[in-house]
């Protein structure tokens, strides 16, 4: 239990952050918050990127949802800013205080692969899932495929799979700026069962 124990602290920073994004009120003290909360959320456990195709479409329709090119490009800048400023908050201290082994810019990559660790293949315990259930006869798949083409396709094969997700909320934050309570509950609704099947 001690390893999961943690997830919560995430799990309530994401929530909170859909629940920002899909508020009522101006879109820098809603969705720029929002976006924030998720940027802590993604940095505090990686777990959450799961999400992150989910708040990326809604934002995304959020801004498209703005009624000039000016405005949806300024909400575009500021959703940017929030999250590149987050991150560079977080990160910076990798990078200023290196490890003596590694150098600067060193001890940040080297905290990327651990926290993204492609190198084990895509059959590895922790990320292994429809790729295990693929990988038995008479489908076998790692036989059938060459290993340098199974993260392209892994990656194929998921962007496809995200894209009606991701269209439905699109469309739901694009309308999200019809200001109602009910509007708010909708965009709700329609984030959580986004964060749910991406």
């Amino acid at each position: 239990h001690g390893h999961f124990q943690y997830n919560t602290v995430a799990l309530g920073l994401a929530l909170w952050s859909f629940y920002y994004v899909t508020a009522e009120g101006a879109f820098g003290r809603t969705c720029v918050v929002g976006a924030v909360l998720f940027a802590l959320a993604l940095n505090f456990k990686q777990m959450t990127l799961y999400f992150a195709p989910a708040i990326f479409a809604y934002l995304l329709g959020r801004c498209a949802g703005a009624k000039t090119w000016a405005g949806a490009a300024s909400r575009f800048v500021a959703l940017g800013s929030a999250v590149l400023s987050t991150f560079a908050a977080l990160w910076w201290p990798f990078y200023v205080y290196p490890d003596a082994q590694m150098g600067g810019p060193g001890s940040v990559l080297h905290v990327l692969r651990r926290q993204f660790p492609f190198a084990r293949g895509l059959f590895e315990g922790k990320v292994a899932n429809l790729w295990c259930a693929l990988d038995v006869r008479p489908v076998d798949i790692r036989a059938r495929i060459p290993a340098a083409l199974h993260a392209p396709l892994a990656l194929a094969a998921t962007l496809l799979l995200l894209a009606p997700a991701c269209a439905a909320l699109y469309a739901a934050g694009r309308g999200a700026d019809a200001a109602s309570a009910s509007r708010h509950r909708t965009g709700l609704r329609a984030l959580l069962w986004g964060a749910s099947a991406t």
